[in-house]
């Protein structure tokens, strides 16, 4: 019940936050009124995700620095960013394929992902004192149970999502990335099990794009609490 609450007072803040944000920018509203019912437009468009990742980020060091003080209040809050960041890669790799194909899109991955955390790591060994030490390599790139699990299960959504739209020609990918959810909710650890839906809902969401802009505000509010549960 708490986490429903708190999920949906997050999904609210960020609305608000972006709608407020988005208005500041153009002189195009991210609501508008139709038949006095609030429709949502461009709550998913690229400034507006970017405001989310910002939260994302937020809400995750919260509940972190939180954890360090042996407070647990804040601890549903960790995994409402992690899912917010894996719906949003998924939402946003969906909309880039629709319009440029897989072009570079490994590249991509590696010069916004995998390079920044191999260089942080990297960085980190040499801090810790641990450069010299073989096995600290080896966790670089086995890291599904350490706490760089999100890159680790971030990479396996990647992979994914490309053999679907790559072998597959985008013809079965919602249900590739289903048997992929299904797959990391049963076979990977607790806390991929946590997500792992996410990252589809996100594709999902990309796919039905159309008629979710057409989806009346107050419905919006109600699906999210009723999923929150």
């Amino acid at each position: 019940m708490l986490n429903s609450f708190l999920l949906f007072f997050v999904l609210f803040v960020v609305l608000r936050l972006c709608s407020y944000v988005d208005n500041k920018k153009t002189s195009l509203p991210s609501y508008f009124i139709c038949d006095n019912l609030i429709l949502c437009k461009d709550v998913l468009s690229l400034s507006n995700t970017s405001v989310y990742r910002g939260y994302a980020i937020l809400i995750i060091m919260l509940c972190h620095i939180a954890g360090c003080w042996n407070f647990v209040g804040f601890t549903p809050f960790g995994g409402i960013g992690v899912a917010m960041f894996l719906f949003l890669s998924g939402y946003g790799l969906n909309e880039s394929w629709k319009k440029n194909g897989l072009k570079s899109f490994w590249k991509k991955k590696v010069l916004r992902v995998i390079f920044p955390y191999v260089l942080f790591r990297m960085i980190w060994l040499m801090i810790d004192g641990s450069i010299l030490d073989g096995s600290a390599y080896f966790s670089i790139v086995n890291c599904s149970h350490s706490s760089f699990w999100y890159i680790d299960y971030l990479v396996r959504c990647y992979i994914a999502f490309y053999i679907s739209n790559k072998l597959l020609n985008g013809k079965y990918k919602l249900l590739l990335l289903l048997l992929f959810a299904i797959y990391s909710f049963s076979c990977l650890s607790s806390l991929c099990a946590e997500q792992a839906f996410s990252f589809l809902v996100g594709v999902i969401v990309s796919e039905r794009k159309r008629v979710i802009d057409c989806v009346p505000f107050r419905k919006v509010c109600f699906y999210n609490i009723f999923c929150s549960y």
